[in-house]
């Protein structure tokens, strides 16, 4: 168990630093004005008692043991609070609402349609350009495996790490799928829920293994976590929309 704690508290940082540093954006853009939110503890957050003598527990702790029980990426979660305009940004506390999980859930559908027209573009580009090398056949005496090694190869074109390693691995060109496997990789880790609805059958399984042996939390551990310490009557009330 003491594992676990030590995963849960090492999400839980991520999102502290993501959550700061989202705010800190806002800030700039919707009030102008730099800042430096959470750059030093807050007891009302961090845990620990406030000048008022008022104890408090830890909030990113509740957000890792949230996120984790819903199986959803904590990068897009967080993300997601700042895609609607506010007149304030999002308290902490609020992160762990399922008003906070539905507006996750309204721009993952976006961000899914946003993906399926991405690859439809991304396909194109490969068809494309394989088309134009199609006279190399007759010309350099190339054949389809080449044709689409070059294509694959060309950094120039609009095709993601992702979309050129999968294409790769379903051509059977593992050197190829190599090269952008690493990057390919990252790509898939930012969002796997949303690229597995979308593109399917596309990713190859063994990237999906990689990925989920990467994963720093295990979903099924989340339910063995105790429950982390809940926030005061206190808490609950001040803490408004």
């Amino acid at each position: 168990m003491v594992n676990h704690q030590r995963t849960l508290k090492a999400l839980a940082q991520k999102i502290r630093e993501l959550y700061c540093e989202q705010r800190n954006l806002w800030h700039y853009q919707v009030q102008g004005r730099e800042t430096n939110w959470g750059a030093v503890p807050m007891a009302r957050y961090d845990g620990g008692v406030d000048e008022m003598g008022r104890n408090w527990g830890n909030v990113w702790d509740e957000i890792a043991l949230f996120v984790c029980k819903r199986k959803v990426n904590y990068a897009s979660f967080v993300r997601a609070q700042f895609s609607v305009v506010r007149k304030r940004p999002i308290d902490p506390f609020q992160l762990k609402s399922d008003k906070a999980y539905d507006l996750y859930l309204s721009t993952a559908q976006s961000s899914s349609s946003n993906l399926a027209s991405l690859f439809a573009l991304q396909r194109e580009v490969f068809q494309r350009e394989t088309s134009k090398l199609a006279r190399r056949k007759v010309t350099h005496k190339w054949d389809d495996n080449q044709i689409f090694r070059a294509v694959l190869g060309n950094r120039l074109l609009r095709m993601s790490a992702l979309f050129r390693y999968c294409l790769a691995v379903n051509l059977g060109y593992e050197s190829i799928a190599e090269t952008f496997h690493l990057q390919a990789l990252e790509q898939y880790l930012v969002d796997a829920k949303i690229y597995d609805s979308v593109w399917g059958a596309w990713i190859p399984d063994a990237l999906k293994r990689e990925a989920a042996s990467l994963d720093e939390f295990t979903w099924s551990e989340a339910e063995e976590l105790p429950q982390m310490d809940r926030p005061t009557t206190h808490q609950r009330t001040i803490v408004i929309d």
